[in-house]
């Protein structure tokens, strides 16, 4: 399923570090799920409980999202759900 552009007001993170639950999203886990953005990692957000990768037009987005790790963002690309994997693409910043 592919939707068309859609804004998406969501929290950003690091899969790696939302993987590990609640509790370790501390002011140290998100110092290093900005660490794992800057080195490659992939990006996600959450948005309404439900978690997306991120990557903008054919390309990772980490170097302008990992200062956003931890912060709510907005955005703006396509939803696309396939797999089981939901994924916002050709994902750009609202900048306000």
């Amino acid at each position: 399923m592919v939707v068309g552009a859609v804004f998406v007001v969501a929290l950003t993170l690091s899969p790696f570090a939302f993987a590990h639950g609640p509790a370790e999203h501390g002011k140290e886990n998100l110092s290093a799920g900005a660490k794992c953005i800057k080195s490659g990692g992939p990006v996600g957000i959450v948005s309404d409980g439900k978690a997306y990768l991120v990557v903008g037009e054919h390309k990772p987005m980490n170097d302008q999202l990992a200062e956003y790790c931890g912060k709510t963002v907005t955005l703006k690309g396509k939803l696309a759900d396939r797999g089981g994997i939901a994924m916002l693409e050709n994902t750009e910043i609202v900048k306000k």
